[in-house]
């Protein structure tokens, strides 16, 4: 079900995704099955303009990646809600989730994800300044998703592009799938 619900969402069809990885929710024997599941159904909720869908499985990946005590998926998920917090026009929430994120990506030495959060960061910022001023200057869902690309993640996908993905990803994916498994079982 992993891999169909993938190709759905490589392909752009992200309300199949989203049917295939809800039918595997029940069947997930593992928090760290459940955050990543959460995880990518929020993606496509997210790319589709379900935005407080897309925030309810961030929060539901966050509460997973904390059970499963797995740094990794807790920043993916805070990045996940910022951006549908963004979209939602939570501007000052998602400043509050996008500082969790970079503390979180500090915290890992994860340098290429601390480097897209501040620039969204900043950019948040400067929008919620002009805001205040009564300028039209809007933080964008093109903005936010140059979030997710910068971050460089190799446990996630990139939706925004149809393209076929490299045989490289394919092996990141699969070698993730399989700690999932093997976390599950232990």
């Amino acid at each position: 079900m992993d891999n169909l619900g993938r190709v759905h969402a490589r392909m752009g069809n992200f309300d199949q995704a989203i049917d295939v990885w809800m039918q595997k929710l029940p069947l997930s024997k593992s928090p760290l099955e459940n955050t990543w599941l959460y995880h990518e159904i929020g993606r496509c909720y997210l790319e589709t303009d379900k935005n407080a869908e897309a925030k309810d499985c961030g929060e539901k990946s966050l509460a997973a990646a904390k059970e499963a005590s797995d740094d990794v998926w807790q920043l993916n998920a805070t990045v996940l809600i910022g951006q549908a917090q963004v979209k939602l026009g939570d501007y000052q929430q998602s400043v509050e989730s996008f500082e969790a994120a970079l503390d979180m990506a500090r915290a890992q030495a994860d340098e290429a994800a601390e480097m897209a959060i501040r620039k969204a960061l900043e950019e948040l910022n400067e929008t919620i300044v002009q805001g205040e001023r009564g300028n039209e200057g809007e933080y964008t869902t093109e903005d936010a998703d140059k979030t997710d690309d910068e971050l460089g993640r190799d446990d996630e996908i990139d939706y925004g592009s149809v393209q076929d993905q490299s045989t490289e990803e394919e092996d990141v994916h699969t070698r993730h799938d399989d700690q999932v498994s093997q976390r599950g079982k232990q």
